[in-house]
């Protein structure tokens, strides 16, 4: 039987939302004036930028779908690239738990995708070379980096099916420190 969600509930998701709004404007705010005077770009230019910025992040929730869709399944979502060794180093780890528990878990291997040092199609060879079989997202625009504050791969978190976050690792992990984070997310 479904319970219903307490006001509580409700009166803290808009609350978070708003505040989540407020500290939007004020990033874009001060990103506007950086690009402003570091480059001397006009207005229509930084309308422009925020406008794109806005329709990727947009098209990235509508086409990946946001974290929060994945509530009711646990979720291991890993931040990578390919020119990282360690991210390299965890990544049959990843591929062994996607094939055995891919339909209880939901696994989202995020790509930063810089368009420099990892480009789609560079990404796609090295996922095919080496065999493997989770789902890659690309995050073109560092958008999914921003939220989930990641300042150094590889980054794990840990979902748990509620939608809390179990733990977060930051560096490779062996096969044994996954699992046990694994195993936990899924009881």
């Amino acid at each position: 039987m479904k319970s219903r969600l307490s006001s509580k509930f409700w009166l803290a998701l808009v609350l978070f939302s708003l505040m989540g709004q407020v500290a939007w404007t004020v990033e874009n705010m001060y990103l506007n004036v950086f690009i402003y005077k570091m480059f001397n770009a006009t207005a229509s230019q930084i309308s422009l930028m925020v406008a794109l910025s806005a329709v990727t992040a947009t098209l990235t929730t509508v086409f990946i779908g946001a974290l929060s869709d994945k509530i009711g399944k646990p979720v291991v979502v890993n931040f990578w690239a390919t020119w990282c060794g360690p991210c390299r180093s965890e990544m049959p780890v990843f591929d062994a738990a996607y094939k055995e528990y891919g339909d209880e878990v939901e696994f989202m291997m995020v790509n930063l995708t810089d368009g420099y040092n990892d480009i789609p199609e560079k990404v796609a060879e090295f996922v095919d070379a080496n065999g493997y079989s989770f789902p890659i997202y690309h995050d073109l625009e560092q958008n999914a980096a921003r939220v989930y504050s990641v300042y150094s791969i590889p980054m794990t978190l840990f979902v748990n099916a509620d939608g809390s976050i179990y733990d977060t690792v930051i560096g490779a992990m062996n096969e044994k420190s996954f699992m046990v984070r694994l195993e936990a997310i899924m009881k």
